[in-house]
């Protein structure tokens, strides 16, 4: 069995995991029923004072099956660089430019597989992180102009072992109907300030308190006509992020100032801007996780269809998410075909078996000692990876590329 660390070790516990939720066997029975023996004994007795071991037994195996099963959800939970379960709020959403993302990741994965980092070479990593805004402390919450938005978000949520590539904002004015766009077009322009203190700002009026930066400015265009969200991406926040996270008492967030430019309807000009502070506004931070990446090289394909159906090769297995209880903060894909190897690997290996050096002196050492050496084994000698899309444990929707996710082929091992 692969270790969580090694090459394919991401899909290997995630098999073993659907495996050891989905069966109801427990393995060594007879040795936990052998260390609980005395309880069973003095719990478990008929009228008669005979002992329902069998009862017992099977008690004992569910409580194992249920172990194992959460020790083995744990695991995979922390490939997914994630301390539990998430648990997303009923009213979480998925903002639209992450679902056009993940859909543009994984139409380049069908085109092409590049290593540690998204095929889209457009996208400079292989994590993006929405993070969602928090707002303002509760004694902060103040209004200092009257199209002034101040938010705030929580960079804690991202692993200091992960390298910042690049960082946006993105506003979303989801809550326009398609109507509302077509009749109420507008621009605004947007300018972005970095809050750097925030001194005596219970007691301020002024905006001056808030000592703003000026990052940029930009024009917002609300005049789509058809059914996708409006998107507005801000200029890169790299620096200022990369800050914040090596300063994190120095993160006081930003400052938004949305004013109208033109409209073509003169009675609603205000309407589309102001109502910005109401809209969805996220941080989108990208970033590069290279500490699961395994840089090896990878063994062809074997193109030759085998006579015998016994041989080692590659079989279907459909992994459905909903089977285990994640449906609800998995996104997508929320079921896929992952594929597994199994069949034999007999001696001699021939060349279509794609086997391994180590493997066909291996059969050789066993077709001598077969009760000493076993024969080589048939396991995954490619694998692509997935993008996945999901909430993490702060309600934020993520967005990474998972090595070795799916058996391209088999071979002897």
């Amino acid at each position: 069995m692969q270790l969580p660390d090694s090459p394919g070790g991401g899909v290997c516990y995630l098999f073993l995991f659907m495996a050891v939720r989905l069966s109801s066997t427990a393995v060594g029975l007879q040795t936990a029923i052998k260390m609980h023996q005395g309880a069973i004994l003095r719990g478990h007795t008929t009228v008669d004072g005979e002992e329902h071991l069998e009862t017992a037994a099977h008690l004992v195996q569910s409580d194992i099956s249920h172990s194992r099963s959460q020790h083995d959800e744990l695991k995979m939970l922390k490939l997914f660089g994630l301390s539990e379960r998430p648990s997303p709020k009923p009213n979480s959403t998925v903002p639209g430019f992450m679902y056009q993302l993940y859909e543009k990741v994984r139409l380049s994965e069908e085109r092409d597989q590049a290593r540690c980092h998204f095929s889209d070479q457009s996208i400079p990593g292989n994590v993006i992180r929405s993070l969602r805004n928090k707002g303002p402390p509760k004694d902060q919450d103040l209004r200092f102009h009257p199209n002034g938005v101040r938010i705030f978000f929580n960079l804690s949520v991202v692993p200091a072992l992960e390298s910042v590539t690049r960082a946006e904002l993105r506003i979303e004015s989801s809550q326009l109907t398609k109507q509302d766009r077509a009749e109420n077009s507008q621009k605004c322009k947007i300018s972005i300030y970095q809050i750097r203190r925030t001194l005596n700002i219970r007691i301020s009026s002024s905006i001056d308190s808030l000592h703003l930066k000026h990052i940029s400015s930009s024009v917002f265009e609300l005049n789509t006509e058809n059914d996708s969200l409006d998107s507005w991406q801000s200029p890169d926040l790299i620096e200022i992020v990369k800050f914040w996270s090596e300063n994190p008492t120095k993160n006081h967030g930003l400052y938004l100032l949305h004013e109208p430019l033109e409209s073509n309807s003169v009675e609603n000009r205000d309407s589309l801007c102001s109502n910005l502070e109401s809209s969805s506004i996220s941080l989108l931070v990208v970033t590069s996780d290279t500490s699961k990446c395994h840089h090896r090289v990878r063994r062809s394909k074997p193109t030759i269809n085998f006579a015998r159906s016994n041989l080692c090769r590659r079989h279907a297995l459909f992994i459905d998410f909903k089977d285990v209880g994640w449906a609800k903060w998995i996104i997508s894909p929320v079921v896929y075909q992952a594929y597994r190897c199994q069949g034999d690997c007999p001696f001699p290996l021939n060349e279509h078996l794609n086997g391994t050096n180590h493997a066909i002196i291996q059969n050789l050492v066993n077709s001598m000692y077969p009760s000493t050496v076993p024969r080589a084994c048939c396991a995954p000698t490619h694998l692509s990876a997935m993008s996945m899309l999901y909430f993490d444990n702060h309600d934020n929707v993520v967005l990474r590329k998972y090595e070795d996710m799916i058996v391209d082929s088999c071979g002897c091992h």
